[in-house]
Parts: C-alpha cells; structure tokens; sequence
C-alpha cells in the first residue's frame, strides 16, 4: 500500500468529510476562517473562506480548492498540501466530492490508502 495525503485533487462546494476539516483548520490558521464551523462540510462559509483566499493570492475566485488554488497557495504562501499526510483516524472517513472530471452531480469518493 501506498501513503497518500490528505487531499484529494479538488474540493468544492457540497464536499464533506476529512480533507474539509483539514481546510478548515488550514483557513483558520491563515486569518481567512471567519465563521467557518469545523463542521466537515464545504458549505457557503468555506466557499467565502477560499475566495477570500484566492483573492489574496491574486487568482481566480471562483471558491474551488483545486489545482489553481494549490499552487498558488505553493508558490506564493509556501505552503505544499501535497505534504500534509493524513493520520489512521482520517482514512476511517472518506472525503466526498464532485470532481472536474466527473460528470455533473456525481459525487467521487476520496479514501487514501494507509500503510501501517
């Protein structure tokens, strides 16, 4: 087995689970977590967080967590999500999402596999 981290590729509104308690923590940290709950859902507050977020990274703000979002978060803050690896108790839960490959409304399932 092979250790992933804790992000899946992209995040967006409806997504929920570990991956989006991570943001949250991520966005709090960063001064961009306003009225954020940890509440593993990536509601209407997360989307805000992120675009406020993006605005800051001078990127496009369309509330998404993806690959545009990542890198600029890489180049211009330093921070990698890349590297943030989950723990045992993150691969008990799965993060939904639906992805920019997938057709619309479908949700896809994102399970790092974890090596002991």
């Amino acid at each position: 087995m092979t250790k992933k981290n804790l992000f899946p590729p992209f995040l967006n509104a409806d997504s929920d689970g570990a991956a989006v308690d991570a943001l949250h923590i991520l966005l709090c940290a960063l001064g961009y977590g306003g009225e954020i709950k940890r509440d593993r859902n990536y509601g209407k507050m997360t989307v805000a967080a992120v675009k406020r977020l993006q605005h800051h990274l001078g990127i496009n703000e369309d509330g998404n967590f993806g690959p545009e979002t990542r890198a600029a978060l890489k180049a211009k803050m330093g921070i990698d999500v890349e590297l943030i690896p989950g723990s045992k108790d993150h691969f008990a839960d799965a993060t939904n999402f639906v992805g920019p490959e997938t057709p619309e409304g479908e949700t896809e399932q994102w399970l790092p596999e974890y090596d002991e």
